[in-house]
């Protein structure tokens, strides 16, 4: 178990250390091997050592860097959201618009 739970201290370092430019799927990725640890933790029914409790704590310390940025690209897409319904419901009012008054008048010569 200490193994696992050193792996995933280390992918918890590196996803710190790259913050700036890490995406939701690398998160995500992290949060699945954190999901896996969690599950595995549960599941062995046993105690946690010494050393298994320290590399928890020092995985721990990273957790509000790692929500920063979760927060960041949350706040990201939802602009970015925001602005393709505004896009959609301006584009709908035009079309609205437009059809119900344009005409178009034929004349004879």
């Amino acid at each position: 178990m200490v193994e696992l739970i050193t792996h995933l201290l280390n992918v918890t370092k590196r996803t710190s250390d790259q913050i700036d430019e890490i995406n939701e799927e690398e998160l995500n990725v992290l949060l699945e091997l954190r999901d896996e640890v969690i599950g595995q933790l549960n599941g062995s029914g046993s105690s946690l050592s010494k050393t298994e409790k320290e590399l928890l704590q020092k995985i721990g310390e990273y957790d509000y860097v790692i929500v920063q940025r979760m927060e960041y690209l949350k706040e990201e897409a939802s602009q970015g959201l925001a602005k393709l319904q505004a896009s959609q419901m301006q584009k709908s009012r035009y079309e609205q618009a437009s059809a119900s008054e344009s005409y178009f008048i034929d004349r004879k010569e």
